[in-house]
Parts: C-alpha cells; sequence; structure tokens
C-alpha cells in the first residue's frame, strides 16, 4: 500500500528535520517544507492513476463484497493516524497533515467500489 510508504517517508523527514535543527536550526524550516511538498505530491501521484477508474465507475459494474474494503479503510486510517501524532510529537504538524491527507485519499479510493454501488441503487431506484 502506497500510504506505508508516504508514512515512512513522513516519518524520516521527521527524522532528519530533528537532526538538522539540532545541528543548524535555520535549515530545519527549509528541509521540513521541502518533506512536506514532496509527502503532498506523493499523496496527489496515488490519486492521478485512478482517474480513468473514477470516470469508468458511473458505469462498470462492481464487486458485491463490503467487508474488505471496510477494513482496509480501518487498517489506513490507524496507520496514518498513528504516523501523524507521531509526526506531531516531533513538532512536524506539517508532515502530520500531509500524512492524514494520504491516507483520507486511499481511503476514498478503497470506497470507490461501494460508491458506485449506491450510485447504481439510486439511479434503480430514479430510473424506476
Amino acid at each position: 500500500m502506497m500510504i506505508l510508504k508516504i508514512c515512512g517517508g513522513a516519518l524520516l523527514v521527521a527524522f532528519v528535520t530533528l537532526i538538522i535543527k539540532q545541528l543548524k536550526a535555520e535549515l530545519a524550516m527549509p528541509a521540513a517544507l521541502a518533506g512536506g511538498v514532496i509527502l503532498l505530491l506523493a499523496s496527489l501521484g496515488m490519486l492521478a492513476p485512478q482517474v480513468e477508474l473514477l470516470g469508468n465507475l458511473w458505469y462498470a459494474d462492481q464487486l458485491k463484497g463490503y467487508a474488505v474494503p471496510l477494513i482496509k479503510s480501518l487498517g489506513v486510517a490507524l496507520i496514518a493516524q498513528t504516523a501523524a501524532d507521531i509526526c506531531r510529537d516531533m513538532g512536524e504538524s506539517a508532515t502530520a497533515s500531509k500524512v492524514e491527507f494520504a491516507g483520507k485519499v486511499e481511503i476514498m479510493l478503497l470506497c470507490l467500489p461501494m460508491i458506485n454501488e449506491l450510485l447504481d441503487f439510486a439511479r434503480a431506484l430514479l430510473l424506476g
């Protein structure tokens, strides 16, 4: 899962920034900012390949299972929140926000089949 890579990157950014703060405090902010931008781009990069899937979801049949996406979403939420909390504890609230954003993006992508099923249900109700 991509969220594990992003969480690992966020922790790495937080550790590097913490070390830089001790050695040369004026370079800590640019390092944290650069790391945050990289994490944000990685998060947005997770969404880019799914644009075609998002377009096809309106018309394609999906699996009927609900348990797997819900359990995966719960795992992503827990991992992302834990990594974000660690980053905040280290004083890296910007990095923590990027991790939370990445977690939300991945949860959204995991739930797309259920969203499609709800839309199909709504179409059936509206069209009779």
